[in-house]
C-alpha cells in the first residue's frame, strides 16, 4: 500500500498537468464552436457582390440582386448570357445556379435580359 501511495504521489504532478491541458483543450473547443457559429451567421452579401464584380463579363450588368436566407436572385442584361451560368457555377461562393425565366433581347440595348437563381455556398 505504501508503495502504491508513493507511486500515486510521484504521478500526481503529471496528473495535474494533464488535467490542466484537458481543461484548456475543452475551453478552446468551446471557443472554436462559438467562432464557427458566428461565421455561419455572417452576412455574405459583400463577399458575393465582390465575387460577382470579378467574375461577370464587363458588358454584364445586374439590375436586381436579392439575397434572402442565402437564396439569391440575379437579374440583369448581358451580350453573353449563355456563358454566365458556367461562370457563376465556378464561383466558390455560389451553388445550384439555374435560369429562372426565359431570356429575351432588350430592344433598347440589344443585350439579352436574364434572371438566375442560386444558393450561397458557406
Amino acid at each position: 500500500i505504501r508503495q502504491l501511495e508513493q507511486e500515486i504521489q510521484t504521478l500526481q504532478p503529471q496528473v495535474v498537468r494533464v488535467n490542466g491541458i484537458r481543461a484548456q483543450a475543452e475551453a478552446l473547443e468551446k471557443r472554436n464552436a462559438y467562432l464557427e457559429d458566428l461565421l455561419r451567421k455572417r452576412d455574405m452579401n459583400l463577399e458575393i457582390l465582390l465575387e460577382l464584380t470579378h467574375i461577370l463579363p464587363a458588358d454584364t450588368f445586374l439590375n436586381i440582386y436579392r439575397n434572402q436566407d442565402c437564396a439569391l436572385t440575379l437579374s440583369g442584361s448581358s451580350s453573353s448570357v449563355s456563358d454566365l451560368i458556367p461562370i457563376l457555377e465556378k464561383s466558390p461562393l455560389l451553388a445550384k445556379v439555374s435560369q429562372r425565366s426565359a431570356i429575351f433581347k432588350d430592344p433598347q440595348t440589344g443585350k439579352d435580359r436574364f434572371q438566375f437563381e442560386a444558393r450561397c455556398e458557406r
